[in-house]
Formats: structure tokens, C-alpha cells, sequence
């Protein structure tokens, strides 16, 4: 198919746009104005979605933060019509019960956080590698996934709302704390933790 010049340009610009927007959060070094929009969006959604967090915090028993792969971390991407990319099992590579004292600074953290939303929302396909679980009574309540490359989150039953824009930076800083990593080379790790497996 031919394309003119000027339809070239137009389609490089578009998808120049598109990359932006999916590294705005390295431009930035982290995440802390990103915000992600559910709709029907609720009228001051950020006030509700930290008393809702912060309901969940103080309600929980127990709560465990897990850094894990992605199902697409260390595998081939290449589309040349004789391979398709298979998503591999998910691999906990570390998991962090967070103790009184960690689980108090987590509901001071969320508690001191402006709650005002900015409703921008990233072009990234969300790729949590972190999750912070929260367990009641010995039974999982709920969980809230983390994906730090674009500054997203996913909490079930809480998708119509707007996170608070400073929400992922506040869980960097808290899983940070807690010995975790919230940005790294992904696929290359995945590899390295593949081939450290292999090897015993």
C-alpha cells in the first residue's frame, strides 16, 4: 500500500503521542500525579477511595505484599508469522507480611496523601508486579494491584473510582520500605531468576 509523505508523518506523530504517554511516569520519576478513570466516575472520588483504603487497613488482620512477575516478563515478543508469544506462570519472587508497626506508618502514609485526582489516564496495558493483600479473619478481603511503568492500580470492587493522583507514589514509598522494588529491568530479571532456577 502506497502512503503519501504527509500520511507517514501523520502516523509516526500518532504513535510518537502514543509512546509519550506511556513513559510520562519515567519522565517523572515515578507516579505520583498519574491517575487512572473508571466510569461511571463517583463525585469526589478521591476523598472516597482513601476512606475506603483506609477502612481496608484498619480492618485487616494481615497484610501481605507480594513482588511477582509479569505473565509477559522474559518472553519473546516477536510477531514474524512462525512464533507467538505464551504467557508464563506468574512467579512470586518475594513476600513481605507487613508487622504492626509497618501496617500503622501504611495508614499514616495513605491518611497524610492529598486526595485530589487529576483524571489523567495512561496508555500502558497495566502489568502489576506488585500486590498488597488484605486478609480478614484468615480469609483474603481484597487485593490491590500495582503496576509501577505506568501508575495504575486495579482494586476490585473499586474500579469506578478515581485514585488519588499522589496513591502510587505513596505505595512506592511504602513498598520501598518494606525491602521491595517497585522499578527494575523486568524481563531481564525474569530471565536471571529463570536461569538461577535451572541451575538447582
Amino acid at each position: 500500500m502506497f502512503l503519501s509523505p504527509r500520511t507517514r508523518a501523520c502516523i509516526l506523530v500518532v504513535l510518537a503521542v502514543g509512546l509519550a504517554a506511556c513513559k510520562h511516569d519515567s519522565a517523572r520519576d515515578g507516579v505520583e500525579t498519574m491517575a487512572q478513570g473508571r466510569w461511571p466516575i463517583i463525585p469526589n472520588a478521591g476523598d472516597e477511595y482513601k476512606a475506603r483504603l483506609l477502612a481496608t487497613i484498619a480492618k485487616a488482620d494481615r497484610i501481605v505484599v507480594n513482588e511477582h512477575s509479569y505473565e509477559f516478563d522474559g518472553v519473546d515478543m516477536r510477531y514474524d508469522g512462525t512464533h507467538t508469544p505464551q504467557p508464563k506462570p506468574v512467579v512470586i519472587y518475594k513476600e513481605v507480611t507487613m508487622t504492626a508497626a509497618q501496617k500503622q506508618r501504611f495508614g499514616s502514609a495513605v491518611s497524610a496523601m492529598p486526595a485530589a485526582t487529576s483524571g489523567f489516564v495512561t496508555g500502558c496495558i497495566f502489568e502489576g508486579r506488585h500486590t498488597i493483600q488484605f486478609y480478614v479473619k484468615g480469609k483474603l478481603d481484597s487485593a490491590l494491584d500495582i503496576c509501577f511503568h505506568c501508575g495504575q492500580l486495579e482494586w476490585k470492587g473499586n474500579d469506578n473510582l478515581l485514585f488519588p493522583d499522589a496513591m502510587v507514589g505513596t505505595l512506592k514509598t511504602v513498598i520501598e520500605e518494606m525491602g521491595l522494588t517497585p522499578t527494575r529491568d523486568w524481563d531481564r530479571y525474569a530471565i536471571e531468576r529463570a536461569t538461577e532456577r535451572h541451575r538447582q
